[in-house]
């Protein structure tokens, strides 16, 4: 009888109850995750952060050597808080909610419920996204506007809505005034389509006028770049072998697992199977082939693996409503396995997040580093390593805090000014804590 009740409980009808509906289970989600980015202790200042501080400091139409949407927002964030971290990491974890948003919306569109919408949202809270949170970086909005972009391809297969081509290509515009990288998503895009009965789409005018708007917003940028000697085409040409590390095959699948975390892994391997051999999901098959499009376009042209994080969005909705959907095959015998999911999800995921995020004390995490591998397996850029990975030790380590480390704005202005994509010369003209 007690199983019997619990049974009805948990397949009841809860539509009615605020509390239980899909809308509520991502605000929770959504909160957990903000609370998660500001309850982290934090390392300082990432070295990158501080030129883009700088460049959204000194912003104007006539100097165009990068993208600049991300240090507009800096500029934002610094106008109402001030020179803070935990603001700018506030808005980098924003960005990183709205995705998560996103991608709960997606599996709704598959046939995806509650559960799957439940499930979406924890493996996207402990993915690569949570590491991006923690740092303000062009990849916070680059990873959201390409999340959002997927979601409208989605509408598009499946609703057949022609017209959203031109919302894509506004939304991949607004993303080539924060970084190239939509360029990548963007390839992909036209050559999945060839692949699929969505080719159509060529037929129509709604995708290349979608495909022109998008170009527009590239103009100024590439206006500047050819009256100052293609500064930025320059840093491209140059990024395999030379600041990006050069992965082998497998070090770069094994870079695409560990930090979208291997829990993940059966879930988007799940999802992508899915997309690309199941009848069922013969609608959705655009989305395997623009995974294995965009990954082989990734190692070929030699970016770092971050770049496929956001597509991991449509790999992990799919994989969630496909669970969802096996489990409610299984009916009774799913019962304790349904919250083991989530829950088993959360607690084995706990070990791997002081890789992800400034967590432990730096001395503590030098040797949980150590016990692991400096980088564990997993590296972007060729740079001497010492006894943290590269996106911890590059932070400004303070002892006690850095709520007073931007008060000598101008001098922060002047170093890293001089340190164009990089910033180590900046740090070391920082003032100290008091100074």
């Amino acid at each position: 009888m007690p199983r019997r009740l619990l049974l009805t409980i948990m397949h009841q009808d809860n539509s009615e109850n605020i509390f239980l509906s899909e809308g509520a289970i991502i605000v929770y989600l959504v909160t957990a995750k903000l609370a998660i980015h500001l309850a982290l202790p934090g390392y300082g200042y990432f070295r990158d952060e501080l030129y883009y501080l700088s460049i959204g400091e000194r912003f104007s139409l006539s100097n165009l050597d990068m993208p600049p949407l991300t240090p507009l927002y800096a500029r934002l964030i610094t106008s109402i808080f001030g020179y803070s971290v935990k603001a700018l990491y506030a808005g980098s974890a924003l960005c990183g909610a709205l995705s998560m948003v996103i991608a709960c919306r997606i599996t709704g569109h598959p046939g995806g419920k509650r559960y799957a919408v439940l499930l979406t949202g924890i493996f996207m809270l402990l993915s690569g996204f949570l590491i991006f949170g923690s740092l303000f970086t062009y990849d916070s909005i680059d990873f959201m506007l390409q999340v959002t972009a997927i979601y409208i391809l989605v509408r598009i297969i499946n609703d057949g809505d022609q017209k959203l081509w031109v919302l894509f290509g506004l939304v991949a515009g607004i993303g080539l005034l924060n970084k190239m990288s939509m360029l990548l998503l963007g390839l992909a895009v036209f050559l999945a389509l060839w692949l699929v009965p969505a080719r159509r789409s060529f037929r129509q005018k709604w995708i290349w006028i979608g495909g022109a708007a998008g170009l527009l917003f590239s103009i100024p940028f590439i206006i500047w770049q050819s009256r100052h000697g293609w500064y930025y085409l320059d840093f491209a040409l140059s990024y395999r072998g030379g600041l990006a590390y050069a992965a082998s095959f497998p070090e770069f699948v094994w870079s695409q697992i560990l930090p979208d975390n291997p829990l993940a892994f059966p879930v988007w391997l799940g999802g992508l199977i899915l997309l690309l051999f199941s009848s069922g999901w013969k609608r959705f098959r655009f989305f395997g082939f623009l995974y294995l499009v965009i990954f082989s376009l990734a190692f070929f042209l030699g970016v770092k693996f971050y770049f496929l994080i956001p597509v991991y969005s449509i790999l992990l909705a799919t994989g969630a409503v496909g669970l969802e959907s096996w489990l409610e095959r299984r009916g009774a015998k799913s019962l304790f396995l349904k919250p083991a999911i989530p829950a088993g999800r959360l607690l084995l995921s706990l070990p791997l997040l002081p890789l992800m995020v400034p967590l432990l004390p730096v001395e503590e995490f030098a040797e949980y580093a150590a016990r692991v591998g400096i980088h564990a397996g997993v590296r972007h850029e060729n740079s001497d390593l010492g006894r943290l990975p590269q996106h911890m030790a590059d932070r400004n380590i303070r002892e006690g805090g850095d709520a007073d480390i931007l008060q000598k704005k101008e001098m922060v202005v002047r170093a890293v000014m001089a340190c164009r994509f990089h910033g180590p010369c900046g740090v070391q003209l920082l003032p100290k804590r008091g100074g």
